[in-house]
């Protein structure tokens, strides 16, 4: 993940260089703003052991993908938004112990994760536009696919609150750069049949790191 955030950092040097000409003047109009954004995904990697397996966890793996969200400007700094993404793939990982015991891989998993989130903005007038929120979330898990012959692995839906922190930096009346990171707690419920037969809580905790860039209209 880290890899694909490198490789995007010149991109976003270049078009701010580019831009930094009319940034000066540049004044957010416009009350809705729509993001595009890459998304990585960074889960906490604990979980309940399994049955017989001392020291045993699972855990949902890192991934990146493509993010979106849209903001409605209540007034000159609250806002409303909603924000989802290009389904995240992910591994469900064994931790070292399991995978000294040919379990390191479990499944694959899709995870769709959409959110509500009311925001607000500290600069509504300056070029830089840092803002903090919170937010209600939902992660839908879907198409597992199993890894490992024998084991049936799915993972239930979850819901969770965040918060979260991010910066617009306006290119002109209407295009930005924007980041972001928010923190999610959720818990989740790993299904296991077949050769182990065991509902494993799992706590996922995740944080979401974006960059991209948005239009104001």
């Amino acid at each position: 993940m880290k890899k694909i955030f490198y490789r995007l950092a010149p991109a976003v040097a270049i078009s701010t260089a580019l831009a930094l000409p009319g940034i000066a003047s540049a004044a957010p109009e416009g009350n809705w703003v729509v993001k595009g954004t890459l998304t990585g995904v960074v889960p906490d990697k604990s979980s309940d052991g399994l049955n017989n397996i001392s020291n045993s966890e699972i855990f949902l793996d890192e991934a990146a993908s493509v993010g979106f969200s849209v903001t409605r400007r209540l007034d000159s700094h609250l806002g409303v938004g909603l924000y989802t993404a290009w389904p995240f793939y992910q591994e469900v990982k064994g931790n070292d112990r399991l995978g000294r015991l040919g379990l390191h891989r479990l499944a694959d998993v899709s995870q769709l994760p959409v959110g509500a989130a009311v925001t607000y903005h500290f600069m509504p007038n300056s070029k830089w536009q840092p803002y903090v929120g919170l937010d209600v979330d939902y992660a839908h898990f879907f198409d597992e696919k199993n890894a490992f012959n024998g084991l049936n692995v799915s993972v239930d839906d979850a819901w969770g609150m965040g918060a979260q922190a991010g910066l617009d930096l306006n290119l002109n009346d209407r295009w930005l750069l924007t980041t972001s990171a928010r923190y999610v707690h959720m818990k989740t419920t790993a299904r296991l049949t077949g050769m182990i037969e065991q509902n494993v809580k799992m706590t996922l905790n995740p944080w979401f790191y974006s960059l991209g860039v948005g239009y104001r209209f």
